[in-house]
């Protein structure tokens, strides 16, 4: 709009606005703006350019329709062109002041038509960018770009059900990783202390080190971590009361009462079970007695095999069926007959050996 204006004015010079603004012509704004539609404003605009172009070649003077567009200059001074309220004469060369317009010097018809093609093109332009099919009645130069009220309604609602659907399962992610770290500190932890057991007593093995009996392995847990809380058989302090598995059944006190149980500065607990084979059972709460006390999420039995490796077991800790490292298949095995499908008077083994093989990750 503005390099409109700018065209007229290169043309006939600085004219002035029409109408005056006294408090009749506020009255009669007010009139305009409640009786007027905007596409009476665009036949308003487009029929005095019409009646311009159309008298171009005949007329010696071209008046702005002042006295008809009053109310459009009061109301829309963007949309009224103040050039329309200067006055050419195309018979004279020298510019001369008629009231409060000014006429100028100008080169000659042909150039006058060339200005007129150069704001049809421009009123083209801005009709063309303002009043679309979409915006047609609603378009004011006053009114700035925002959302409405049902707009910022709906998106608050579809962030809101977006949120309900996908921040539990997030929350759980981030729960389950939680635990698997922390399972994963401690598995690192218990492996360097094996092999340095192994080391210090100058051994080959567990077996050969020692490590044959709970006072022994409860030995090893005070002298190789860093204990807060030494429970004994006294489970309660360490220990959950009540763990059940993944499928909802109750497994009671899951610890026996010849297990030496400790609390870790890390807040996990951590159960030991010596025996004379060397293979000793470790039973780790990753947070304690904090829930959810589930098998599988917070609570993993280990087993340590004499040549100090850690991994699954499938209940026969007492004989050498199994050596370890177990392969994929067998912990697999393992975790499908316990972990998944387990029962109250069954083994609890399984889980611990599937999070070895999805490499740390809990997806199950």
């Amino acid at each position: 709009m503005k390099r409109l204006i700018e065209n007229f004015r290169s043309f006939g010079g600085g004219g002035g606005a029409v109408g005056s603004a006294g408090s009749k012509d506020a009255i009669r704004c007010e009139d305009a703006k409640r009786q007027r539609s905007k596409a009476s404003i665009i036949y308003v605009i487009l029929n005095l350019f019409q009646d311009l172009l159309t008298r171009s070649k005949d007329a010696k003077r071209y008046r702005c329709k002042a006295n008809i567009n009053n109310k459009l200059a009061i109301c829309h001074p963007e949309l009224c062109l103040t050039a329309f309220a200067e006055i050419y004469d195309f018979e004279q060369n020298v510019p001369m002041r008629v009231g409060s317009h000014e006429k100028q010097k100008h080169k000659g018809q042909s150039g006058f038509q060339e200005i007129l093609k150069r704001v049809q093109d421009d009123i083209n332009i801005f009709l063309k960018r303002t009043y679309s099919h979409i915006n047609l009645f609603t378009y004011s130069p006053y009114k700035k770009a925002a959302f409405t009220l049902a707009e910022v309604l709906v998106t608050l609602g579809i962030i809101g059900v977006v949120s309900a659907m996908t921040v539990p399962t997030l929350m759980q992610n981030h729960q389950r990783k939680v635990f698997v770290t922390q399972l994963h500190k401690i598995y690192n932890e218990a492996q360097q202390a094996a092999l340095q057991y192994i080391t210090d007593k100058n051994a080959i093995d567990l077996k050969e080190a020692g490590l044959t009996s709970t006072d022994a392995a409860a030995d090893w847990i005070k002298t190789y971590f860093k204990v807060v809380n030494d429970c004994g058989t006294d489970h309660s302090p360490c220990f959950a009361d009540e763990y059940k598995l993944m499928n909802g059944a109750s497994k009671g006190q899951l610890i026996p009462a010849e297990m030496h149980t400790f609390v870790l500065a890390s807040g996990a607990s951590i159960a030991v079970l010596g025996r004379t084979n060397a293979k000793t059972t470790l039973y780790v709460d990753t947070n304690g007695r904090k829930g959810p006390n589930i098998v599988g999420r917070d609570i993993f039995p280990l087993l340590l095999y004499k040549n100090g490796i850690i991994d699954e077991s499938n209940g026969s800790e007492g004989n050498e069926t199994l050596t370890a490292p177990l392969t994929k298949e067998k912990r697999e095995e393992i975790y499908e007959a316990y972990c998944v499908n387990g029962t109250s008077a069954s083994y609890w083994w399984g889980c611990f050996g599937k999070i070895l093989n999805d490499g740390w990750e809990m997806n199950y």
